[in-house]
């Protein structure tokens, strides 16, 4: 498990997926406890697809090939590329078994960074391959509601995005 602290926050990833498992402020816990009676996970990244395919199969250039939902990304051992006490990047390169069921040679590279009371989470693909490579790419986070159960129902909370950046860039 990866720690990540400042003065604010505590987060946990697990490299297996560079799944966000924990992100705490002094008592509050705000990441989803990953109940298998509920859901399983924490906040998978979804990657090479969002969804899941008719018959978990897809057809690309003549070939059929198998894709489980949410792609394969949130089942694989990510490499820590660089690492301090408030940011961690890790990566995931295409390999023998990934190729089996998406043939495209890619890199997929997260950020998380801590600053001051946020988390910042940054992803980003890279086509490592002189084609064309179809994906699609998302996070699942499941939230930790109520934060205090004393405090009002689920019904009682809703997510404000204060800021959007999405980057698209064609190498």
């Amino acid at each position: 498990m990866i720690k990540l602290t400042n003065d604010y926050l505590t987060v946990l990833i697990n490299p297996l997926g560079a799944e966000l498992t924990s992100v705490k402020s002094s008592d509050t816990e705000y990441i989803w406890t990953a109940d298998k009676q509920y859901w399983g996970r924490h906040a998978p990244i979804l990657f090479p697809i969002v969804g899941r395919l008719k018959d978990d199969r897809y057809k690309y250039a003549g070939n059929t090939y198998q894709m489980t939902q949410h792609g394969f990304a949130r089942d694989n051992e990510f490499e820590v590329e660089s690492q301090t006490n408030s940011d961690v990047t890790l990566s995931l390169t295409a390999s023998a078994n990934t190729l089996i069921n998406y043939p495209f040679s890619f890199k997929l590279t997260v950020k998380y960074e801590l600053q001051d009371h946020e988390l910042n989470v940054s992803m980003t693909v890279t086509n490592l391959d002189n084609q064309e490579m179809i994906f699609q790419l998302g996070a699942h986070p499941g939230f930790n509601v109520p934060f205090n159960p004393y405090e009002g129902g689920f019904e009682d909370y809703h997510i404000q995005l204060l800021r959007k950046r999405i980057t698209l860039r064609y190498l």
